[in-house]
């Protein structure tokens, strides 16, 4: 009986062994729809989907998954999933995780995510396989193009949020008008941040064929969190390129703008430039 049970845990061994040598390791190869769900002090509470690949002949089955997510250096943030979750074989499978960011380190990486087209992220993975209860660990790095990082924060800081709510005229003279352009403005954030400029100009359309004008805010606003937002900006049109615009949304049925400019806030005292490109309609 007990020679049994020592060529059970052999045998045991053995397939594990066998096992941990056959099975490649799965691979982190992108994040994707980042959504910032919390402020909690010092962290960002996220929610975000991770693209991982089996590159396997066969389906794992795995729980407990852990990573630390590094850039430049900085351990910027840490994810787990405890839930089973199934890789299936040679397949990318998209796992929604929660992440929390350490803000203070995140935003000492800000300039460097902001300056380039794309900037690598180290991430360390570990989780345990079913049903022999092996723990892989794996070291992976992953490209980001910032354009790819912004899409769902810039679209949730920015745009649909920005709204036109009313014009009024200060100045007319023969080749272009003054006006306050008045905005609404909904911060979709958990947590409240300082609006330090909002620059940009104003085309027709996204072809940007027609330049009408530009505006310029200068002067700071705090924009709370969760909360909509009034405020104006100077803006000078030129009568022309407005005119023949107007005349032309009248038969095409249009009414949006094309505005491309430059946002910059200020967050936990770090200065934040963030493009704009986008279209506006008046509400």
């Amino acid at each position: 009986m007990i020679k049994k049970k020592y060529i059970f845990i052999l045998f045991a061994f053995s397939i594990s062994f066998w096992l941990s040598g056959c099975i490649k390791d799965p691979k982190v190869v992108g994040i994707s729809n980042l959504e910032i769900v919390e402020k909690l002090d010092s962290m960002l509470l996220t929610t975000m989907t991770t693209q991982i690949e089996n590159p396997n002949k066969m389906s794992i089955t795995a729980s407990d998954l852990e990573y630390s997510i590094m850039l430049q250096g900085r351990e910027i943030g840490q994810g787990f999933v405890k839930e089973e979750f199934t890789l299936k074989a040679n397949e990318i499978t998209d796992i929604q995780n929660t992440i929390e960011l350490n803000i203070s380190k995140l935003l000492k990486t800000i300039d460097f995510i902001m300056e380039s087209d794309s900037f690598p992220v180290d991430i360390s993975v570990s989780a345990k396989i079913s049903p022999m209860g092996l723990k892989i660990n794996k070291k992976t790095q992953v490209y980001f193009k910032l354009a790819d990082l912004m899409k769902n924060l810039s679209g949730d800081l920015i745009k649909e949020s920005l709204k036109i709510k009313g014009l009024k005229i200060t100045e007319i003279k023969p080749s272009y008008t003054k006006m306050d352009i008045k905005f609404g403005f909904e911060n979709k954030f958990p947590f409240s941040y300082t609006l330090d400029s909002l620059n940009f100009e104003i085309f027709d359309n996204e072809k940007m064929e027609s330049l009408l004008g530009s505006t310029k805010k200068t002067d700071k606003l705090i924009i709370e969190a969760k909360n909509d937002t009034n405020f104006s900006v100077n803006a000078q049109i030129q009568n022309i390129n407005a005119g023949l615009s107007m005349f032309k949304k009248v038969f095409t049925n249009e009414r949006g703008f094309y505005i491309k400019g430059t946002v910059f806030i200020d967050f936990e005292k770090t200065k934040i430039k963030i493009p704009i490109q986008q279209v506006i309609e008046p509400i």
